[in-house]
């Protein structure tokens, strides 16, 4: 993908996210806090998280960790890929991290369901995602 289309693909996924946000019960994004769960921790206990990416595989905008045995399970949409390994995580949250990527400033977010628990992360500088719960301990994740 070129960079005018990979503008585009953002533009209309943060669109749609405003627009189908509202669906389903409230799931929330809260930026993790300093001295709370950190990208590098992430990467590198991979193992423990199911990990997907959104995006090309050589330009993700967002790189989610779901942990494994939390309970809690995050579906994702057709469009999110599994990261095949530690070091395809660690490229691609360097890729975000890269000045010139996009427009924001690349965070980790936490995922807040509504009971105010913790479902997964998402590396990203996108400040929304379209997601919606399933039930209480399913959480879908679109775009």
């Amino acid at each position: 993908m070129n960079r005018r289309s990979n503008l585009a693909l953002a533009s209309i996924l943060i669109v749609l996210a405003l627009v189908a946000g509202c669906a389903g019960a409230y799931v929330n994004m809260k930026v993790e806090d300093k001295g709370g769960m950190a990208v590098e921790t992430l990467v590198n206990n991979w193992q423990n998280y199911n990990v997907y990416y959104l995006g090309d595989f050589a330009n993700p905008y967002v790189v989610l960790f779901d942990p494994k045995d939390d309970g809690k399970t995050i579906k994702v949409a057709d469009r999110w890929e599994r990261v095949p390994s530690q070091a395809d995580a660690r490229r691609m949250v360097d890729m975000i991290s890269t000045p010139g990527h996009g427009l924001n400033v690349p965070k980790l977010w936490k995922l807040v369901g509504p009971d105010d628990s913790v479902f997964g992360y998402v590396y990203t500088k996108a400040t929304m995602l379209n997601t919606n719960m399933v039930d209480a301990q399913t959480m879908l994740v679109n775009y």
